[in-house]
């Protein structure tokens, strides 16, 4: 029998006539060497009759290990005895009792062996992939793996857990942890390649799961932030803003009626027109922070329905020549245009409030141009567009944020296009300032198409 073979704390026990529950206190206690290995305890023969040459007479109080000390070397000269494994056995018994799949393969990725722990992890039989190419486990965008892997192997490259997915046999996707070492043989040639692979499915999904609930709370805390900076500038406007025209209303109201003078008609009538566009403006002013503040929490509503592009620019056009009464205001429609997917209400509320800021932002007498017109199969484009100075190219995109007053502002709280954007993108589309060099600026903006019914 040779002396290499490894023997478990049972076979000591056996070998020495004694319970095993000694020989297990022996490992446990470090007076024995061994190795644990899946709750088993393995000593070498020739170290076992080492260590009992060398500290046999210490353990005089163990009485059942001397008595049979004498019998060592015959037992161990046996040959028919039965006892233990060989160190190639235990290593076969270790990779198949492993949780985690341990695969050989050639150097042209042909599996060759595969263990009960891939069994378990991927779902085939030994039967089903031995002798066939190691690719039937990845997935089709991630085949050029395979020779990536094998050309490090054939250098004599080892990958230490690579982290990667793999394809059950049922065809779900796997997550895993890959580390794969080049095999050599007697001579030292690379021969083939040992994988070992674990499956980390479970812990990516947990640490996706703790990655999107620090995502929510971060977007949480963003939006707390974003609220209460949105009540600071509200304070401001109420505090500011609204008192203005308030201011003009009431002292046009107090004017008329002090009882000490008497005003002619065409003067009261100048006064009751002055207070009538101030209670006007301040409507527009409460309007517009009422929609912003719904648009902020995601609870304006729109009611989107098949509306005809023709009959919203007759709707917005009467309000449109209002505000654009100093200037040439043009419209330019394409032929035969799709219906959109909108809210009339809300749409003619974009078109004015952008025809608006181009009378206000360009010179008396200039031209005011909308346009409209089909962008490929699934938009309908509107182009307002004005003769003034322009936006800087570095103000292109802050000029749709809340509050914000670019360099060329002359009035207004910086909502008109904030509001523009939420309500466009609450239908689906999106706004944008068209690049081209001053004078003049383009608003464009985006309504979806409603897809026909076949």
């Amino acid at each position: 029998m040779s002396s290499s073979r490894l023997i478990t704390s049972q076979d000591v026990a056996e070998l020495l006539h004694i319970e095993t529950a000694t020989v297990r206190r022996w490992f446990r206690e470090k007076r024995l060497p061994g190795v644990r290995i899946s709750n088993r305890w393995y000593v070498r023969l020739d170290v076992l009759e080492r260590w009992l040459l060398e500290h046999g007479m210490e353990q005089a109080h163990d009485q059942p290990l001397l008595k049979h000390f004498s019998l060592l070397p015959s037992i161990l000269a046996s040959e028919d005895r039965p006892l233990g494994w060989t160190e190639r056995e235990l290593l076969a018994a270790i990779v198949q009792s492993s949780d985690d799949a341990i695969i050989s393969k050639s150097l042209d990725g042909t599996i060759l062996s595969w263990n009960a722990g891939a069994q378990r992890m991927y779902g085939y039989t030994p039967e089903e992939v031995i002798g066939k190419p190691i690719s039937i486990l990845v997935p089709p965008d991630q085949q050029d793996e395979i020779p990536q892997i094998l050309s490090r192997l054939r250098r004599g490259e080892h990958i230490d857990h690579y982290e990667t997915r793999r394809v059950h046999k049922d065809g779900r996707i796997l997550e895993i942890s890959l580390s794969v070492s080049p095999v050599r043989d007697e001579h030292g040639e690379i021969v083939a390649a040992a994988k070992i692979a674990r499956n980390i499915t479970e812990r990516k999904q947990a640490q996706e799961h703790v990655r999107q609930l620090l995502e929510a709370e971060r977007e949480a805390r963003q939006r707390a932030e974003q609220a209460d900076a949105f009540k600071l500038h509200l304070l401001a406007i109420i505090s500011h803003e609204l008192r203005t025209p308030l201011s003009s209303i009431k002292g046009f109201v107090t004017t008329l009626l002090a009882k000490d003078v008497r005003f002619d008609e065409q003067t009261q009538r100048e006064f009751l027109t002055i207070a009538d566009a101030e209670a006007d403006k301040l409507t527009h002013l409460i309007d517009d922070l009422l929609d912003l503040s719904r648009l902020q929490v995601g609870k304006l509503t729109i009611e989107t329905k098949m509306q005809s592009i023709y009959s919203i620019l007759d709707t917005a056009r009467v309000e449109m020549d209002i505000l654009a009464h100093n200037h040439h205001l043009s419209i330019d429609l394409s032929s035969n245009l799709p219906p959109v997917l909108a809210d009339e209400q809300r749409i003619v509320q974009v078109l004015t409030n952008l025809v608006d800021n181009a009378a206000k932002y360009s010179g008396v007498g200039t031209q005011i141009v909308v346009t409209v017109c089909q962008q490929r199969t699934d938009f309908i484009q509107f182009d307002v567009s004005d003769e003034g100075n322009g936006i800087p190219p570095s103000e292109r995109e802050s000029v749709f944020e809340t509050f914000h007053q670019g360099e060329v502002a002359k009035e207004g709280l910086g909502l008109g296009l904030a509001i523009c954007k939420g309500l466009v993108e609450a239908h689906g589309g999106r706004i944008w300032i068209q690049e081209k060099l001053p004078p003049g600026t383009t608003v464009s903006f985006t309504l979806p198409i409603v897809k026909s019914v076949s």
